[in-house]
């Protein structure tokens, strides 16, 4: 049955069941009707009732099972006996006797109650990593685990692999977190050559006389230059920066940050000489010689080029 309303209940005239039930069977109406009275005979659960000229069918049970969500009472008439009482041993009279609407109100009640209780659930969470990081701490220091580092720390920071020291319960007991230790440890931790490439930068921002943005960018993509090449230094790479704005037409168009970024391509050509200078539309092989305009060599050769170069003069 699942075209009873939410008390339970649909009409019930054999008509009305053949076209829910078996619309594309040849069953005639009293067929169904003996179906539907057999029905109520050996299910008690099933119960056939008539008001005035018409009838109906109520399941007893139906509020024991079904609790909508959103209750909305019934357009049909009740049965006599209504509300029914339940007749299973494991339940109360009074548990029984429960209409739909006091279930609905109580499961109203306890919906209310639980979306209070996340309510106050989400106000006890941690607003950042800081915060979870001290209360762990806690937890470890009051069960005596140790704070970050120890040799039972597994999954936190793993801060002995970090070379972090962990904080002692003396620390602990001052009042020293783990986190104020770990943020002071990589303060202090500084990557190799990271202070030069702030001063090729600098130089950089006095030379053109603009700061650079996006300067953390452009230190992750100079620093590993640096450490590839020990004998870079920030001035060397300052001069290739100038080569570049000045000699190279593509750089010369561009802004300061694209020079930079190409610096870890160029600097090794620049330093071992094998950059050329490109003069307007003259180009340069691999080992520096000049090459020819292809069309001046089709020209040379007596291709017809289509500009009337070498086209007769017919004025005489």
């Amino acid at each position: 049955m699942a075209n009873q309303d939410d008390d339970g209940r649909l009409l019930g005239h054999p008509g009305y069941l053949r076209s829910i039930a078996f619309p594309y069977d040849d069953f005639t109406i009293e067929q169904v009707k003996q179906m539907r009275d057999h029905l109520a005979e050996i299910n008690a659960n099933f119960i056939v009732y008539k008001v005035g000229n018409d009838e109906y069918i109520q399941l007893k049970r139906h509020a024991r099972y079904q609790r909508p969500r959103y209750y909305h009472p019934s357009k049909y008439p009740v049965p006599a006996g209504w509300p029914f009482q339940d007749e299973s041993t494991n339940s109360s009279s009074e548990a029984a006797a429960k209409s739909p609407a006091s279930d609905y109100e109580e499961t109203t009640q306890q919906s209310a109650e639980q979306e209070h209780s996340n309510q106050v659930a989400t106000e006890q969470l941690p607003q950042s990593n800081h915060e979870v990081t001290a209360r762990h701490t806690e937890d470890r220091v009051r069960v005596g685990l140790g704070g970050v580092g120890s040799d039972q720390d597994l999954d936190l920071d793993k801060g002995k692999a970090k070379g972090i020291p962990a904080v002692s319960p003396a620390e602990a007991a001052a009042g020293k977190s783990d986190s104020e230790k770990i943020s002071n440890a990589r303060a202090t931790k500084i990557k190799p050559r990271q202070r030069e490439t702030g001063v090729f930068l600098d130089l950089v921002e006095a030379h053109i006389g603009v700061r650079l943005v996006q300067r953390n960018k452009l230190q992750g993509i100079i620093r590993p230059l640096l450490v590839k090449v020990p004998e870079a230094t920030p001035e060397k790479l300052l001069e290739c920066f100038k080569w570049l704005k000045d000699n190279d037409p593509y750089y010369q168009s561009r802004d300061s940050p694209t020079a930079i970024m190409a610096l870890p391509s160029k600097y090794p050509e620049w330093a071992a000489g094998r950059l050329r200078t490109l003069r307007g539309k003259e180009r340069y092989g691999r080992h520096g010689e000049q090459q020819r305009d292809p069309i001046q060599r089709m020209r040379e050769a007596g291709w017809d080029t289509g500009d009337g170069a070498n086209q007769p003069d017919d004025t005489s």
